[in-house]
């Protein structure tokens, strides 16, 4: 298997000036081209200025007349994260894959939220303002794609014909997405589209396919992020990659291409959206049918952010990059056959996009004027010389300006959302005083109520605010809140007590779903250690939950609560009588309890 390789990331402020001047041809050369490359094609942009000065036959010429692949499969596994690929055996296929070099594999940073089709990072203001949205009208790649006649078919989750409408062909089928608890069929229904589009002549109707599979997703909202069943749907999503392969290859030879990535991860839990590592970071693989890579690569990386995507398919399809996307074009690390004259000209494309976003950098500046210079004497020579200096520079440059407009989407001013928060907190307060004060009988009755009332009080606004968490959402047949009113506090102890037991019954009999195991109830409630540790980049702090699920501490603990247990009996036996009998004998239940877990989770 391939290595895996991590780009270096610089920080620190870049040049504020701009080059202004550049002089002489290089500077006219840099105007004939400028007034076109942001807006459209390679080959397009060059037309304008090669025309005069760049005879027919030139080498340059030669590079922008190789086609672009016939097809290209677009597979998006839901929720397939970084160690799905690299850690599991699972995915055989497409491993053996990038270790023989006909595959590139990635190490992609998902930033939260993301819109991949644009190669943007939206705010969750954005995202909320955006619900139940008909269409995206924000430049994206599937329009690009579209403008310039490339023909695409979609099989995967309907929301992508919601958002892009007419932009796929009659063909395409949509599945659906809100049952957690199906993770057979509604793959099935993918692979069943994928295989009527690629037999009986119907893969000459499209240039572009994306299949969206959405099962490894539902595997771990409804199992969990370390079920066996994990394993399983990795082995069907190999087997399906390694069917589309040798399909393509049988009727397109060498002329296809294959992307499969991940449109964000999975915790151990099974969930998403948040910002940990096993989150954030999705493997993405480049399938090149044409032809195996050598070992002696120009330009070398494999951590790259999810955004590139978007550009990468731009200089693959020779079409517009997005004029918003954050993405550095991955064509220098994936390409095989183009000269680097086009890689080149895909990298200028790429930087002249940025410089629409990012102003204030010389050294992009002076790239592209060298990069110019570079293609005019191309043109004017008519013989090859050597621009992998150049595309490196570039590239270098292009990297950290992206990790400045991310920093850019992404970072808000702490010390203002406190503000507006603690001005909203009071806002609110003043306003339930005043509505408030006109019932300052009920207030104090509600004060002075016993403890059930009061309860039945909360558990009211409680079923209010569950809907609001997506986990009690999927699992609505399983929440039960009710309020019982009693003249007596120690009733509702009572009925508390009983659905505590209800509810570790019901991890012996339900341990087929995530939320009902018991030892991840009771035992891994440690992992909300993990969990507040890996927030914010803290995870290198001491990781406390995996340490006491450790056998040698387990068996501390036991030791430590028997002894515990010891102690109270012997108070019991030997001291005075205490005044709080109730108390006592909640204790030793509770450390009677708390060792048999002990022991049941260092048995397994």
């Amino acid at each position: 298997m391939a290595p895996i390789h991590r780009v270096k990331r610089h920080s620190g402020i870049l040049g504020s000036e701009v080059l202004n001047d550049l002089g002489g041809r290089a500077g006219r050369t840099v105007i004939s081209f400028q007034l076109l490359l942001v807006r459209d094609s390679a080959d397009v942009v060059l037309k304008g200025c090669l025309d005069i000065e760049c005879p027919h036959d030139s080498i340059l010429r030669k590079a922008l007349k190789k086609q672009t692949v016939a097809k290209i499969v677009i597979i998006l596994i839901d929720a397939w994260q970084e160690q799905f690929f690299y850690r599991r055996e699972a995915m055989q296929f497409l491993r053996q894959l990038t270790s023989d070099g006909q595959a590139v594999a990635f190490i992609a940073h998902v930033q939260t939220p993301t819109a991949v089709t644009a190669g943007v990072i939206p705010s969750f203001a954005d995202v909320v303002m955006n619900f139940a949205s008909t269409s995206i009208t924000s430049d994206n790649i599937i329009d690009r794609l579209n403008d310039k006649g490339y023909r695409c078919t979609f099989c995967g989750d309907e929301t992508w014909l919601r958002l892009f409408p007419n932009r796929f062909d009659n063909h395409s089928a949509e599945v659906t997405s809100f049952y957690v608890n199906d993770f057979k069929e509604v793959d099935d229904n993918v692979t069943f589209c994928m295989r009527s589009r690629l037999e009986n002549g119907a893969a000459d109707t499209w240039d572009v396919m994306i299949l969206h599979y959405l099962g490894l997703d539902h595997i771990g909202h409804s199992l969990g992020g370390t079920h066996s069943e994990l394993n399983n749907k990795l082995i069907e999503m190999d087997s399906i990659i390694k069917e589309i392969y040798e399909k393509l290859h049988k009727i397109y030879g060498t002329n296809f291409s294959i992307i499969v990535f991940g449109d964000h991860g999975m915790t151990e839990g099974g969930s998403h959206g948040g910002s940990s590592e096993l989150e954030t970071h999705v493997p993405i693989v480049y399938v090149d049918g044409r032809k195996r890579r050598t070992s002696n690569e120009t330009f070398y990386v494999t951590s790259v952010e999810q955004v590139d995507i978007v550009p990468t398919l731009a200089t693959l399809f020779n079409v517009p990059i997005p004029k918003e996307s954050l993405g550095v074009t991955l064509l220098p690390y994936i390409t095989t056959d183009r000269s680097n004259l086009s890689v080149l000209l895909f990298v200028l494309q790429n930087a002249e996009q940025f410089r629409k976003l990012y102003r204030t950098s010389n050294v992009l500046n002076h790239c592209i004027s060298n990069s110019y210079d570079s293609l005019q004497k191309h043109c004017a020579m008519n013989a090859s010389v050597n621009v992998d200096g150049l595309i490196g520079e570039c590239l270098e440059e292009l990297h950290k300006i992206q990790s400045q407009l991310i920093h850019r989407k992404t970072n808000f001013d702490v010390i203002q959302i406190v503000i507006a928060i603690g001005l909203s907190f009071t806002v609110s307060y003043i306003s339930a005083y005043l509505v408030c004060s006109t019932y300052l009988y009920d207030i104090y009755a509600f004060q002075n109520g016993d403890l059930s009332t009061n309860l039945a009080f909360f558990a009211q606004l409680l079923h209010f605010a569950a809907p609001f968490a997506s986990s009690l959402i999927e699992e609505e047949h399983d929440l039960q809140i009710r309020s019982y009113n009693s003249a007596k506090s120690q009733k509702i102890i009572t009925i508390l007590f009983l659905l505590i037991i209800h509810r570790l019954c019901r991890g012996y009999t339900e341990s087929n779903r995530r939320r009902w195991i018991l030892e991840r109830n009771i035992i891994g409630l440690l992992n909300y250690y993990e969990i507040f540790t890996s927030i914010g980049g803290s995870s290198d702090m001491p990781d406390i939950a995996s340490l006491l699920k450790q056998f040698n501490n387990l068996r501390f603990i036991s030791c430590s609560l028997s002894l515990i247990l010891i102690g109270i009996l012997l108070i019991l036996h030997y001291g005075k009588r205490t005044s709080h009998p109730k108390l006592i004998r909640f204790l030793i239940l509770v450390t009677l309890f708390g060792t048999f877990l002990v022991h049941h989770y260092k048995s397994r």
